[in-house]
């Protein structure tokens, strides 16, 4: 293989060149070591030549001494951006062919490096422009330049002087049928904002003191409420609740007596235990009644029958009830005798 020829074939394909005659580097048969790797000298002084060897009588080769050796240059690995096939040719190529890939290699990832803030920043714009894609196409607009656009007419409105941040304003109206005159304030004479607040002042005030009334009304109607609701008298509030606030509500009763009594005869169930309740009550009145007047007639009849007895110098000895009527019988009929 021509080693000359394939190295200025792949440079060629690489970096490009000129076509015209010439182009291809020239390639010594040999490497010369670079001035690093050659002995140390001082300044003037000369470079020491090793000694010849001269091939022993039995035709073995001398050992070399070590010192005589010249080093040679580290190994300049392929570029891992080639492919396998490239990089097999790799070590065929002379140095001055790896030097020169190595750094146009280098070049190329610096200036990769370079642009990679660049072209992070428009993948963001155009993430954030793709969803409008289809406004953009409706509208015939150009993305980049509505941005700037937009850019611009921010920065206007921003740090623009009133004057142009109104008329930026009015225009934008204007373009896009908006009617600013809707939104502008109507005129209000002084004397009639001033009376509106005081007007409006007033009206706060009396609500104020209405809603206190109010509060303070509740109360007391909740207190006598409270009370009519714990009189052993009305047992059956609880039942007739609701009727008794229907009929308040309506105006059909003006007082908590009226309600209570209304409620109770419109209520059929508790119409009937009411009814019974008065019966009891009325029976055990008639009973306690009687055994009252029982009780005064016995006690006035023994205060007649004692001074009956004192008059006429009998004595009359306690017994029974029916005794004492009994006696006190004869002694008016004797009465009425004489």
């Amino acid at each position: 293989m021509d080693i000359e020829n394939a190295a200025a074939a792949i440079s060629g394909d690489l970096f490009g060149g000129d076509s015209g005659e010439g182009s291809s580097p020239a390639v010594a048969d040999s490497v010369v070591p670079a001035p690093s790797e050659l002995p140390d000298t001082e300044v003037g002084g000369e470079v020491p030549v090793p000694e010849a060897v001269v091939p022993s009588e039995g035709g073995d080769a001398p050992e070399v001494p070590a010192e005589s050796v010249v080093p040679s240059a580290p190994a300049k690995p392929a570029p891992t951006t080639w492919r396998a096939e490239a990089q097999a040719t790799w070590d065929a190529l002379p140095d001055l062919v790896k030097d020169e890939v190595i750094k146009r290699e280098t070049d190329i990832m610096k200036g990769i490096e370079q642009y990679k803030g660049d072209a992070s920043i428009g993948k963001v714009l155009k993430n954030s422009l793709t969803p409008h894609m289809q406004l953009f196409q409706q509208h015939n607009i150009n993305p980049i330049k509505h941005v700037e656009e937009l850019l611009s007419l921010s920065a206007g409105l921003v740090t623009g002087t009133p004057e142009h941040r109104r008329e930026t304003i009015a225009a934008l109206a204007q373009q896009f049928g908006v009617d600013l005159s809707d939104y502008a304030p109507a005129y209000v004479d002084p004397t009639v904002d001033k009376l509106q607040k005081e007007v409006q002042s007033l009206r706060q005030a009396q609500q104020t003191q209405f809603q206190a009334a109010q509060q303070a009304r509740f109360a007391e109607v909740s207190a006598q409420v409270t009370k009519f609701a714990s009189d052993a008298s009305k047992p059956h509030f609880a039942d007739v609740l609701d009727d008794m606030t229907q009929l308040v509500k309506s105006g059909q009763a003006a007082t908590l007596e009226d309600a209570y009594e209304k409620a109770i005869w419109l209520n059929p169930a508790v119409r009937s235990k009411e009814l019974a309740r008065l019966q009891t009550e009325a029976a055990e009145k008639a009973a306690k009644d009687k055994a009252e007047h029982a009780k005064r007639a016995a006690t006035a009849a023994s205060v007649n029958v004692r001074a009956r007895s004192q008059e006429s110098g009998t004595t009359i000895r306690p017994g029974s009830m029916d005794e004492t009527l009994a006696a006190t019988l004869a002694e008016i009929k004797s009465r009425t005798s004489r």
